[in-house]
């Protein structure tokens, strides 16, 4: 889940900078076939981080066992 939403910020993050300048935008996007490393290397970046800010907030509560 955190991956697609990763990707998802990814896209997002270009079209931002597509909408900011849009030299810069049509660069970006166009280099994606030429630099798809780094694009790889940014979007597990962000599924990291993603993924340490969200830790144990989607997992159910645990119980503490029977109050003796």
């Amino acid at each position: 889940m955190y991956f697609i939403l990763a990707i998802i910020l990814y896209v997002v993050g270009l079209g931002i900078a597509s909408a900011i300048d849009p030299a810069y935008g049509l660069f970006a996007v166009g280099m994606i076939y030429y630099t798809w490393p780094i694009s790889i290397f940014c979007i597990v970046v962000i599924w990291l981080i993603l993924r340490a800010l969200f830790r144990g907030r989607l997992k159910p509560p645990q119980s503490e066992g029977p109050d003796s």
